[in-house]
């Protein structure tokens, strides 16, 4: 599986950028409506240490942030753990499939 650079959803173009690091802590990425864009983070700062996400962390990362994006334009409310949920059932299943 590849990061795509966007995607259509809702009739809605989705742009997906890669940014080297944000200053928030604990933070992979995020996932703004305002502007259709995702964002992924190569690096991350957890208590004051930066660390450089694998390959897999960051595909996991775009497909919670997907998940996301699928819970704006259905009206739903945003959900942690069903984000995270279905970001790894989707990363099992391309895993697997591949």
């Amino acid at each position: 599986m590849k990061i795509p650079s966007s995607f259509k959803i809702a009739n809605s173009e989705i742009k997906v950028v890669i940014e080297e690091i944000d200053p928030v802590e604990y933070r992979y990425g995020t996932f703004c409506d305002a502007n259709n864009t995702i964002t992924i983070y190569k690096n991350i700062k957890i208590e004051g240490e930066t660390y450089t996400l694998t390959e897999e962390q960051m595909l996991n990362t775009f497909c919670h942030e997907l998940i996301h994006c699928f819970q704006f334009f259905a009206g739903i409310e945003y959900d942690e753990r069903e984000a995270q949920t279905y970001a790894n059932f989707l990363r099992e299943y391309y895993a697997s499939k591949c």
